[in-house]
This record gives structure tokens, C-alpha cells and sequence, in this order.
């Protein structure tokens, strides 16, 4: 068994950065979109693309956080420079 094997999938897409996350989604979404895998294969993929989804909204909220915060009282004092 593979070290990869040992370490369950939702730990490896933790991981992923958005990009990452988003581009395995898209060949997730590509494959599932031939309509030639077996049923089992294409729910294997659908639940692998649930997760990728949800990790990618997580990054999103994450980057919106961090936004909304240089926006608030956290932010310098020339950010309204900025604008």
C-alpha cells in the first residue's frame, strides 16, 4: 500500500490550494460530462467533486475574510489611498 493509500482523500484535498482544488474539479466535471463511466466510478468522482466544491468555498471565504478585514479598522491607515 502506497503511502498516498493511507492517508484519507479528504485529507489530501485539505491540502489543495484553490487553484489546485478548482483545476482536479474541472477534470472531475469533464469526466462525469462523457456519460461513459461505470455508475460506481462516476459517484466516486461526484463525491470527490463535493469535496473539491467545498474546499473551494472555504478558500473563497477565507480570501473574502481577509478582505473584509484590510477593509475595516484593521487596515492602514493610507489603505483609503487605495480606493
Amino acid at each position: 500500500m502506497s503511502k498516498t493509500e493511507d492517508v484519507p482523500q479528504a485529507d489530501l484535498i485539505a491540502d489543495l490550494t484553490y487553484e489546485a482544488a478548482l483545476a482536479r474539479l474541472e477534470e472531475l466535471l469533464n469526466e462525469l460530462e462523457t456519460g461513459d463511466l461505470p455508475l460506481d466510478d462516476a459517484l466516486t468522482r461526484y463525491e470527490e467533486g463535493v469535496m473539491l466544491a467545498a474546499r473551494c468555498e472555504r478558500l473563497l471565504e477565507e480570501a473574502a475574510l481577509r478582505v473584509r478585514r484590510w477593509q475595516g479598522d484593521e487596515a492602514p491607515a493610507d489603505f483609503a489611498d487605495w480606493e
